[in-house]
């Protein structure tokens, strides 16, 4: 999928000296609200004033958030600091569904309480319980996710509604295959925020790549090496998004309980 790379001649190969990877580094996942203050710390105007700040790293470094995937990168070096924020800029825009597990609480309780006397409920919880296996509902979850930034890509705002509330409801479903303590099942469920925040990030990456590689022209104000380099650096983001969805999913299966225990947790 990659577009053809020419070889460079001696200008060009000297730019490229200029975008080797060891002016970037991959430091992990930033959460969300890591993100966030990424994101407010890129837009300080002089890079002094960041001294100490989560944007700043050292003399001469950035720290920035390319959604969820934090790198660190020489600041000085101007080819690659236009890749970082052309990157940074238009995976950010790309990122359209965040839900914190304090939203998840406060619907998934609201529900529990709407059918707490209805016995039909019961019935139906088990029954979903016990026909959907666990990676099968968490998959429906990743499909929620991937829908909903589609829809709000395509800025179909009553399908977003939709989406989001059949992504409560698979959620809610996950947790109830979770064990039933109330603290453990907190664990669980920013852990399943994390997991929805990391997938939003991994398809907003998608997206940009799709738009960039079907695009007849390179993004504005980048060279082709710049250009290509910008493909390496998400390239290897995704890479980071694989492994941090690894992680987090081994991490989540933790809290897994038996199909045989029947316990609503989300009454507890």
């Amino acid at each position: 999928m990659r577009p053809t790379v020419r070889t460079p001649d001696a200008a060009a190969a000297a730019e490229l000296s200029q975008l080797s990877n060891d002016s970037w580094h991959i430091l992990g996942i930033a959460t969300a609200t890591e993100h966030s203050a990424l994101i407010d710390a890129a837009s300080a105007t002089e890079h002094s004033q960041l001294s100490g700040n989560i944007g700043s790293d050292g003399p001469g470094h950035r720290v920035v958030s390319i959604g969820s995937v934090k790198i660190r990168h020489d600041a000085s070096n101007e080819p690659v600091t236009r890749v970082m924020e052309f990157v940074q800029h238009e995976i950010h825009l790309r990122l359209h569904l965040y839900i914190s597990s304090d939203e998840i609480r406060d619907y998934c309780s609201c529900s529990a309480r709407e059918q707490m006397d209805t016995s039909v409920w019961g019935r139906i919880r088990e029954f979903y319980f016990n026909k959907h296996s666990w990676s099968g509902t968490i998959e429906a979850i990743s499909r929620c996710v991937g829908a909903y930034q589609r829809a709000a890509d395509a800025l179909e705002i009553s399908a977003c509604e939709d989406i989001m509330n059949k992504l409560k409801s698979r959620i809610q479903a996950l947790l109830q295959k979770c064990v039933p303590n109330a603290y453990l099942r907190q664990n669980a469920m920013d852990i399943i925020t994390d997991y929805i925040w990391n997938q939003s990030c991994n398809m907003a990456l998608h997206m940009l790549l799709d738009d960039i590689l079907t695009s007849e022209e390179r993004p504005r104000n980048l060279s082709q090496q710049e250009f290509n380099y910008g493909l390496d650096l998400l390239e290897a983001c995704a890479g980071c998004l694989r492994t941090a969805d690894d992680e987090i999913l081994t991490e989540l299966s933790h809290f897994r309980r038996s199909a045989t225990e029947h316990t609503d947790t989300m009454r507890r």
